[in-house]
């Protein structure tokens, strides 16, 4: 399991507005969170979110199943455009 935390004042929601290929405005929206990946200090990390309706409140979260898929050599890998975050229960 890797853990991912949001926390306090580092919880804000960034937008980047880019052009479609048909040439529509469009925006992206992504929140900082921080990876827990065994080193001593966890790693700031991306995490693309739908709007801002649906950021991540600060919290510990770990990275739901939906997440992963099958790569294109049947390797496992993260999808990073569709990377969701479940709740993790107090004290794990």
């Amino acid at each position: 399991m890797i853990k991912v935390s949001i926390i306090q004042d580092t919880d804000d929601v960034h937008t980047r507005n880019a052009t479609s290929k048909d040439g529509q405005p469009v925006q992206y929206y992504n929140q900082f969170g921080y990876a827990h990946l065994g080193d001593a200090f966890p790693v700031k990390i991306k995490l693309p979110i739908e709007s801002p309706a649906f950021r991540y409140p600060v919290g510990d979260y770990k990275i739901a199943l939906s997440s992963f898929q099958v790569g294109r050599y049947d390797s496992l890998e993260i999808n990073s455009f569709n990377l969701k975050l479940t709740k993790l229960e107090q004290g794990k």
